[in-house]
């Protein structure tokens, strides 16, 4: 049997980290990273972690069952998954045998907007156990009891898809997308972010600065250094041309 322990957290990449989300914690140590470098966009991260799972459904004896056991009795809302969330009380657990029901279940719950959670649509498109919502059976407390309400999600991630031109994309992805920043109050200069980005762009703070040194230019987006800080001293910054996309 393979247990599947998640925590129930909003994320700045892939907008939630759940049930289907969890399986990357059985990519081993740095890998992680690599992994990060190598699939940098929201949706071609989401396409990995399905691969993922689809490779746990079927490169195992189907007698090893998979259970999956969601904590989201504390839950975390806004800008997750690192320190720079906030706990938000759920008071659920929510267990099944299919990642794609337990985690449609807590996107449920929680009120955030499943069009968003790409793990989920594209995970119902490839026939990973259900496929849609509406094949969910849910057995104890109906998801109306348990619903919370103003569950804060986290700043939507910038599309790119459109400007996946070569000659054009790392230029304009500085203009499109949230980055993360260091915040000078609060940064003790632990470099824990500086050792665990896979893109090599954060660097030792300059004489006289309090904070380390981003490089926008090299820097992917996966938020790595966001969930790792334990002085919530990185924040996202809103791409200047967002706005756009509203």
């Amino acid at each position: 049997m393979i247990v599947n322990l998640p925590k129930f957290k909003t994320h700045g990449l892939t907008y939630i980290t759940a049930a289907v989300k969890n399986l990357f914690g059985a990519v081993p140590g740095l890998r992680k990273s690599q992994m990060n470098l190598k699939f940098p966009e929201k949706d071609d991260f989401c396409s990995f972690i399905l691969d993922l799972y689809g490779a746990f459904l079927n490169g195992f004896d189907p007698s090893k069952t998979m259970v999956h056991i969601m904590d989201a009795i504390i839950a975390m809302e806004g800008e997750g998954p690192g320190t720079t969330g906030r706990p938000r009380a759920m008071n659920a657990v929510i267990a099944g045998l299919d990642a794609l029901a337990v985690d449609w279940v807590a996107v449920q719950v929680s009120g955030l907007d499943i069009r968003l959670c790409t793990t989920l649509t594209e995970g119902f498109q490839r026939g990973f156990g259900i496929t849609s919502g509406e094949e969910v059976g849910v057995v104890g407390e109906t998801i109306e009891e348990m619903r919370v309400h103003d569950f804060r999600e986290p700043q939507k991630p910038g599309a790119t898809r459109f400007l996946r031109v070569p000659l054009i994309h790392r230029a304009m992805k500085n203009l499109f997308t949230d980055r993360p920043v260091p915040v000078a109050g609060r940064c003790t200069l632990c470099y824990q972010c500086m050792q665990i980005c896979p893109a090599h762009a954060i660097g030792r703070a300059e004489a006289g600065e309090r904070t380390p040194r981003f490089d926008k230019s090299a820097c992917i987006r996966c938020l790595c250094c966001l969930e790792v800080c334990p002085e919530e001293a990185i924040s996202l910054n809103k791409g200047p041309l967002r706005w756009m996309m509203q």
